[in-house]
C-alpha cells in the first residue's frame, strides 16, 4: 500500500459488495408481508360480517387473525427467502459478466462500454489520459513458477491498480497481463505520476511473491481531448507500451512524447 491520501484510494475492485441479507432482514421482510396479509383479511372479515349484519365480527376477527398468522408466517418467510437469493444470484451473475475474476478489475467489454459512456458525458476540450500496462515477461514467470503464482501476479496487479486510483477513475483487465486505466480529468503530470506508482508498488510489493526477479510492468501513456473514443485512446497508449518494451521494459512511455522525439530524429 502506497502513502496515498484517503481520497486517492478510493477505486474499488469488484463495484463494492454483493448484497447480504441477515437473519434480520429476512424476518423483517417477513413480519411486513404477514401483517399486509392480516390487514387485508380483518378487513375482509369486517366488511363482509358488517354487510350481513353478523354480529360475531369479533369472534370471527380472532379466528381469522389465528388462521393467517400460522398459513401466512411460514409462506411469507419461505417465499421472501428465495427472492432474496435470487437477488443474490442475480448479482453475483451480473457481476461475473462484468468483472474479471481475478483481477477483480472490469473485464475489456465492461472497460470500453465504460469509457466510452464516461467520454460522452465530458465536454470535447476535456483532457484525459489513458495508461496501457503490461507486465514484463510474464510467460517467462508462468514457466519458472508456475500459473499459480502467475495468477497471484495478476492479483496483486489488480489490487495495486486500485489502490493508486480514485473513484473517478476506471480500470480494466484486457486480456492475459494487459491491463488498461483510464484517468479522467488527467493531463500528461498526473498520468506520469499514477504510472510512476503502479510501477513501484507492483515492483515493492512483488516480493511476497517471492520470485526470482521482482514483478516490473511497463506502462504506455496516451492523453488526448475527451472528444477521442476509447479505441484511440487505446490505440495510442498501445503504442507507447511497445515503445517502453522496445527500450527495455520496466518503464513508463508517453505516447505523445515519444512521437515528437521520433519527428525530431527524422528532421536531423
Amino acid at each position: 500500500m502506497t502513502s496515498l491520501d484517503k481520497e486517492t484510494v478510493a477505486f474499488e475492485r469488484w463495484g463494492g459488495p454483493l448484497p447480504s441479507h441477515s437473519m434480520w432482514s429476512l424476518a423483517r421482510k417477513t413480519l411486513v408481508i404477514t401483517l399486509v396479509a392480516l390487514l387485508l383479511a380483518e378487513i375482509s372479515v369486517f366488511v363482509i360480517y358488517r354487510a350481513l349484519g353478523d354480529t360475531r365480527i369479533l369472534y370471527h376477527a380472532v379466528i381469522t387473525l389465528a388462521v393467517t398468522m400460522t398459513v401466512a408466517v411460514p409462506i411469507s418467510f419461505h417465499f421472501t427467502r428465495h427472492r432474496l437469493q435470487l437477488d443474490s444470484a442475480h448479482a453475483q451473475i451480473a457481476r461475473s459478466a462484468m468483472y474479471d475474476h481475478l483481477s477483480g478489475l472490469f473485464n475489456r467489454g465492461t472497460f470500453v462500454d465504460n469509457v466510452n459512456a464516461t467520454l460522452a458525458r465530458l465536454d470535447a476540450d476535456t483532457v484525459v489520459a489513458m495508461l496501457y500496462v503490461d507486465a514484463d515477461r510474464f510467460k517467462a514467470l508462468n514457466d519458472r513458477h508456475g500459473h499459480a503464482t502467475g495468477d497471484a501476479a495478476i492479483e496483486l496487479i489488480g489490487r495495486v491498480i486500485c489502490e493508486n486510483l480514485s473513484a473517478k477513475d476506471t480500470a480494466g483487465r484486457l486480456g492475459g497481463e494487459e491491463f488498461a486505466i483510464f484517468l479522467r480529468d488527467a493531463g500528461r503530470v498526473e498520468a506520469n505520476a499514477v504510472a510512476g506508482r503502479i510501477s513501484r508498488a507492483g515492483r515493492e510489493e512483488s516480493r511476497a511473491l517471492h520470485l526470482h526477479t521482482p514483478l516490473t510492468v511497463s506502462i504506455g501513456i496516451s492523453v488526448e481531448y475527451a472528444l477521442q473514443g476509447c479505441d484511440t485512446l487505446l490505440r495510442g497508449a498501445d503504442s507507447a507500451l511497445y515503445e517502453a518494451k522496445d527500450q527495455g521494459r520496466d518503464r513508463v512511455v508517453e505516447w505523445q512524447a515519444a512521437k515528437a522525439r521520433r519527428r525530431a530524429a527524422a528532421a536531423a
